[in-house]
């Protein structure tokens, strides 16, 4: 969390432009790549191997010369197996955003970015039943977007996710340390 705001204070001295609000609804797939080895509340968990149906939503501020500001957030279940009986865990990542689109103003733009934040994990059923557990995260991003028209896109993105989740409930450890891999569509809209 500290390094959000480590970079939100070096973007506030950038100068003001005037630049486009865009909004991006995204559904896509998001898999971990460690599943096994993790603790939660003092029980190990596996996640299970197998994709799963994420969804997303992106706010940018677009600025001349193709740099981009602001916030996502996106989301999915994982099923689990563990000693504690939960079948699963709901995942959200936000992370505040960086990201340079190249020929911004082209029929085709490649884009690349980077992502600060947190990630938290919620636990369903069982002895972990409503437990929330908070970590910090990063990501990497990368896509195109096809401009559709002067105000609508087709965004495809491919996100890596690193996210660490240490912390105690109930003097129990819960430490899930591990990265995960999207695949996501979505439209952009410039308001």
């Amino acid at each position: 969390m500290r390094r959000l705001f480590i970079l939100l204070a070096l973007l506030l001295p950038l100068p003001v432009q005037a630049g486009d609000h865009i909004l991006i609804p995204m559904f896509g797939f998001t898999d971990i790549s460690d599943n096994t080895g993790h603790t939660a509340r003092g029980n190990s968990i596996s996640f299970d191997d197998s994709n799963e149906a994420t969804l997303g939503f992106k706010y940018l501020y677009m600025v001349e010369g193709g740099f981009a500001f602001g916030a996502n957030t996106y989301f999915y279940e994982k099923d689990l197996t563990t000693t504690a009986q939960a079948s699963d865990a709901d995942i959200m990542h936000v992370h505040g955003l960086a990201e340079y689109y190249f020929n911004h103003k082209g029929a085709v733009s490649p884009f690349l970015g980077i992502g600060l934040g947190f990630s938290a994990i919620s636990f369903n059923s069982g002895i972990l039943d409503d437990e929330t557990s908070v970590g910090s995260s990063y990501e990497l991003n990368g896509g195109v977007k096809f401009k559709v028209s002067d105000t609508v896109g087709i965004q495809l993105e491919y996100k890596y996710t690193d996210f660490d989740i240490d912390e105690a409930i109930d003097s129990l450890r819960t430490d899930i340390d591990t990265d995960s891999h999207s695949v996501l569509v979505g439209v952009s809209i410039t308001l």
